[in-house]
């Protein structure tokens, strides 16, 4: 199998692609990498807590707290490097930019 991919890939798409690559199922082709994100975040009302303190408003704001870290089957993370891909090919972003 060939999956095609690209550096602004979908979390999904991405965690499928390193599944079957970790397998050996299917061969990554496409930019060098993936986007490495590898984290899932949830976003807590700041007004939730600040009622404890006797003030809450709608206006207090939000957190964005890391609650979760993906692992690829064979125990790495996609978080820095994204998704090597086995067979590179050329894309306008890997092009030097002419001024």
């Amino acid at each position: 199998m060939i999956v095609l991919t690209s550096r602004p890939k979908r979390v999904r798409q991405r965690d499928l692609a390193a599944a079957l690559q970790d397998y050996g199922r299917a061969v990554i082709v496409g930019d060098k990498n993936t986007f490495g994100k590898g984290t899932v975040q949830t976003i807590l009302p700041i007004g939730r807590f600040t009622s404890l303190l006797g003030s809450r408003s709608d206006d207090d704001g939000e957190l964005k707290l890391t609650i979760q870290k993906f692992y690829r089957v064979a125990g790495g993370s996609t978080q820095l490097h994204g998704v090597a891909s086995d067979i590179v090919l050329p894309t306008l972003t890997d092009l030097p930019r002419v001024r």
